[in-house]
Formats: C-alpha cells, sequence, structure tokens
C-alpha cells in the first residue's frame, strides 16, 4: 500500500495490520527506509543555513496523498515554523516528483518537495545533466517507512506464518524479479510493525489533515 493509505485504513479499522514492507535502494544500499527532502535553484539564495529566506517564496509540490512529495517536507517546514501553505507567495501541486523537479530547474518555482534522489534522478535524464549543479538540498526529513504490506487477519499466529512467507518469497529469484517489476524496483521486503507508521500518523495530525483532504 502507499503508506499514507495504510495509515487511513488503519484510522478506519485497527484490524488492519502493516508485517512486511518493500526493500529500496536508498543511497546505494538496500533498505527500508528512505527520506524526504524540500530542495532549491541555487540562483535563489535559500540554503541549510539561511532558511528565512525560504518565507514569502513559490513552492512546488506533488501531489497530496505522497509523504515525500507532500506531507513529510510540509510536516518538516511547519516544525521549523513555515506554515505550508501560507509561508509562501505561491503554492502549487505540480503532479509527480519528476514535475516538481522540472520546474525548480527551470526558475517556475523557487523550492520543492521530494524523495531524496530527485535531484539525482533529474540530472540522469537528457537535457538536465547540471542538475545537481543548479539544485541544492536545503531541508532533510527524519526517516520514513517503505510501503507496506497491510493485512486483516485476526489471528496473530497466521499474521506471522505470512509474514515470513513473505521475506522468504522476496529472497528467491523469482521473488525478487516480480517485485522489481510490480513494485518499483523493489530489491525485496522487510518485516514490519503496525507502529512503524504512527510518525506519519502524527503528521498528518499535526497539520490537522483527513483522509478527505488528501485523498481525491
Amino acid at each position: 500500500m502507499n503508506p499514507l493509505g495504510y495509515v487511513f485504513a488503519r484510522a478506519r479499522n485497527s484490524q488492519v495490520a502493516a508485517i512486511a514492507l518493500a526493500q529500496r535502494i536508498i543511497h546505494g544500499k538496500v533498505g527500508d527506509v528512505y527520506f524526504a527532502q524540500v530542495y532549491a535553484h541555487k540562483s535563489s539564495g535559500i540554503t541549510k543555513d539561511d532558511l528565512s529566506r525560504m518565507k514569502g517564496r513559490s513552492i512546488g509540490f506533488g501531489v497530496p496523498i505522497s509523504t515525500s512529495n507532500f506531507l513529510v517536507p510540509a510536516y518538516e517546514l511547519r516544525q521549523r515554523g513555515f506554515h505550508p501553505l501560507a509561508a509562501f507567495s505561491r503554492v502549487e501541486f505540480l503532479g509527480g516528483h519528476d514535475n516538481v523537479a522540472k520546474a525548480v530547474y527551470a526558475g517556475k518555482v523557487d523550492l520543492g518537495a521530494g524523495h531524496d534522489g530527485v535531484i539525482v534522478d533529474l540530472a540522469a535524464q537528457p537535457g538536465f545533466g547540471d542538475a545537481k549543479d543548479r539544485l541544492q538540498t536545503v531541508l532533510e526529513s527524519r526517516p520514513i517507512p517503505s510501503d507496506p504490506i497491510a493485512v486483516f487477519i485476526d489471528n496473530q499466529n497466521e499474521r506471522t506464518v505470512l509474514q515470513e512467507a513473505l521475506v522468504a518469497a522476496g529472497k528467491t529469484p523469482e521473488g525478487k524479479d516480480a517485485l522489481a517489476k510490480f513494485w518499483g524496483n523493489a530489491q525485496g521486503v522487510s518485516r514490519t510493525t503496525p507502529d512503524a507508521y504512527d510518525d506519519l500518523n502524527a503528521s498528518v495530525n499535526a497539520l490537522a489533515l483527513s483522509e478527505r483532504d488528501l485523498i481525491r
């Protein structure tokens, strides 16, 4: 599931439980967490050491249901005294990491929100090879748990058996190949617990958001 989708599913029914999550390549290594960032065009003058320059500028988010493309960067901004909507002269939802990165690159918005590898990904595209020279990270997030596999099974023993089966299947050649094709180049699955996503739920509450606000 999408992590936020899981948070809302569990809010509706506490018996919905995350038992495994996707392993992804983060910073060149396989891991079960990823990160979000707010990044800026270098010409904006906004840096990690002077976040005050963000106020009154323009910012691009991706889609509301995304953790790294909206929720977590918005939360991190709020924690530092910048309301994710009211602190900026213009706020746009541009529809995905790639669109946001290209908008910041072109100077259409001063700031963008996305996952930690978005600048590297943009630089790998034809015509954007200098993205790492033009764009820079100005705010980094805490770790975010990867996409979960959730079940609705009351019996804890049955959940454990299924969890072990999923982890084992993800280690087989066939399982690895299927996961990579189906789940955005996932490298396997790891065990997890329902409370691993409590921080995301806290972020939703801190921003006074609801399922209805984020899922269209």
